[in-house]
């Protein structure tokens, strides 16, 4: 079994988002997790067996404001 649960958040206003945080969150919340996965499933496969659980957030459903990056973030690994 595969627990992807890193992450971490930059709040910001969309307009005034630092390019740099803005990828540094999406290789961690996103890329870090899809590049577990891509680990992970040789084996599962090899095995026949495995489950993937994505940890993501209440933010990829209801954003607030200042969030707009994060809850990209996380919405794109929840689906």
């Amino acid at each position: 079994m595969l627990v992807n649960n890193a992450g971490f958040g930059y709040l910001s206003a969309v307009e005034e988002g630092e390019d740099d945080e803005v990828r540094a969150m999406f290789e961690a919340n996103f890329f870090g997790a899809a590049a577990m996965i891509r680990a992970a499933l040789p084996r599962m496969r090899e095995r026949r067996s495995g489950h993937v659980v994505n940890i993501t957030s209440m933010g990829s459903l209801v954003g607030n404001p200042g969030s707009g990056y994060y809850a990209a973030t996380k919405v794109a690994g929840a689906r």
